[in-house]
This record gives structure tokens, C-alpha cells and sequence, in this order.
């Protein structure tokens, strides 16, 4: 990949608004229902997260901002004694003690504001509602998909158990959910995005209540063949594998995510050549667990 197909990784859509706290959540909890007094209260027995990395979130139950004072709880109170009980495809368990890691030294060097997408991708981590899957990628456990992307699945891929949904709910779920990670890029690749989708067969198999795999990215738009044809894998090899794949639209947020670091793209838009149109991608489970087991 050259400079000119540089990528903005800011792609989730979030049902919290991430300008807010995540004070007053049901999930900060000690073993007694209350908020801890001091960090001589935490116990972290679990084996993924390192002493080092233990004795940082400690450290940053003082830190100023509220909110990262509260992940840094969430992180000691949660996981650290809940991760087990995700039970988790042992290659996905495994990644854990590097995110720990990780997510201790970024929070440990914030400076300034905490950025919302950030912010809101470390909470869902803590809390257990997105999982790792690559040193680049998360998974959320279970989202839905809204109304009118549920009409083109039922339209792709006419199921009852879609319509079922469809009609109580105005939506389909469960789905696993992919986020890219902007601050981490070292799987934001062709090979990285095989593995994460080899991670979501391991947990789609063990979880048959899921319904497959769900993303909404501007880097599924087919004008990326023209525009940036080294991205187009992110489209073709779904497509080739069952996947469906729905148009969108286009948001400021879809405009700043694709132009934010490339040039080629940047300039396109600007010139009027070039607008960024996000696109909601479907992998139902039947077919991504067949192109798991070396089906088409």
C-alpha cells in the first residue's frame, strides 16, 4: 500500500454519544454494588493482564479525566475477573494480555481531550461488549442492523427468521460487528483482515445465536476501483464469499474518514471528482462458516 492509499480507520457508528461520561453505568460496579474508594479495593487475579499493566490502571483510577478514571475501573472491576465467562475461542483469549498492555500505555500518555472514537472503542473493550481480534480490529458481541439494511438482506438472502425480526423489532440481530482501530495499524491489511474473519467464524461457532458479520465502511464503496484500486480487496473478497453489500450514503464523517490521509483522495474530492459513499457489508453465517471450511 503507498502513501496515496493511506487509510482513516474511524469507521464505527456508535448508539452511545461519545461526548458524554460513562458515569452513572450499571457496569462500574465492586463485588458490594458500590464505587470503590481507593485502588487498595481492586483485586486482579486475571492471568491475561500483566503485573505492569495492572498497577497502570491503578494509577489510573486517579487520573483527571473523568472518564478515563472509569474505564481504568471498568478494565480492573470487569475484565480482569470476567473475562472467563465470555468464553472466548482460545486465539481470541490470547490476544487479551497485549490489548491490556496497550490500552494502559495509551491512557497512561493522553494528553488533552480524550477523543470520542477512542473513548468510546476502549469503553466497549472494558466492558466486555467488543472483543479483540487482530492487534488492529475489534468485534462487538451483538449489534442489530436497522430497517432498511434488514429489507436488503431479506431482498439477498429471504430467510424467516429475518422477517420474523424485521417485523418485532424494525431491525435484525444478533450480529457480530468489525471496528477498524486507528491508533494501532499494525493487522490493517489484506492478511489482517483474512484473520479477522477467520475470528469471527471461531466465534460465530460458538455462538449459534449470531447471525453472521456486519460492518459499515467507506472503504466498501466499488468507486475505490478507480480511486484507490490497492483497497479494493476490502469489497471483492466478500463479495466473492457470499457477503451483501448495501449502499448507504455519505456523511461528513464518511467525507473526513476516507480524505483524512490520502492525498489522492483528497484531492479528488476537493476537485469534485471523488465523493466518499459509505456501505453497510452482510455476511450471513451459513456463508461465512462455508468459506471457513474451504467452501465458495
Amino acid at each position: 500500500m503507498d502513501s496515496n492509499d493511506s487509510l482513516n480507520f474511524n469507521d464505527a457508528r456508535f448508539p452511545r454519544s461519545p461526548d458524554k461520561s460513562f458515569s452513572g453505568s450499571q457496569l462500574i460496579r465492586t463485588p458490594n454494588g458500590t464505587q470503590p474508594s481507593h485502588t487498595g479495593e481492586i483485586e486482579t487475579k486475571m492471568a491475561a493482564m500483566s503485573d505492569e499493566a495492572a498497577e497502570t490502571f491503578r494509577t489510573l483510577t486517579q487520573h483527571p479525566d473523568l472518564n478515563v478514571r472509569e474505564i481504568a475501573w471498568q478494565v480492573l472491576h470487569w475484565q480482569a475477573s470476567g473475562i472467563g465467562s465470555l468464553e472466548l475461542p482460545s486465539k481470541i483469549a490470547a490476544l487479551y494480555p497485549m490489548a491490556f498492555e496497550r490500552l494502559a500505555g495509551y491512557l497512561q500518555g493522553l494528553e488533552g481531550d480524550y477523543p470520542p472514537d477512542h473513548k468510546h472503542k476502549d469503553w466497549v473493550f472494558a466492558t466486555g461488549e467488543s472483543v479483540p481480534v487482530t492487534r488492529s480490529h475489534s468485534v462487538d458481541l451483538s449489534s442489530r442492523i436497522g430497517y432498511r439494511a434488514s429489507l436488503g438482506l431479506i431482498a439477498a438472502d429471504p430467510r424467516w427468521r429475518y422477517a420474523r425480526d424485521l417485523f418485532r423489532r424494525q431491525g435484525v440481530s444478533p450480529w457480530l460487528r468489525v471496528h477498524t482501530e486507528p491508533r494501532w495499524l499494525e493487522d490493517w491489511n489484506e492478511a489482517g483482515w483474512e484473520e479477522v474473519y477467520r475470528q469471527c467464524a471461531r466465534l460465530l461457532r460458538s455462538r449459534p445465536q449470531l447471525l453472521g458479520l456486519a460492518a459499515t465502511a467507506w472503504f466498501y464503496d466499488p468507486q475505490l476501483a478507480a480511486v484507490s484500486p490497492r483497497l479494493c480487496y476490502c469489497r471483492e473478497r466478500l463479495l466473492e464469499r457470499g457477503a451483501v453489500m448495501m449502499r448507504v450514503g455519505t456523511s461528513d464523517f464518511d467525507i473526513d474518514s476516507a480524505t483524512a490521509r490520502s492525498p489522492t483522495r483528497r484531492r479528488l474530492h476537493e476537485a469534485g471528482q471523488y465523493v466518499p459513499v459509505s456501505y453497510t457489508m452482510l455476511w450471513p453465517r451459513e456463508r461465512l462458516l462455508r468459506w471457513d471450511d474451504g467452501g465458495k
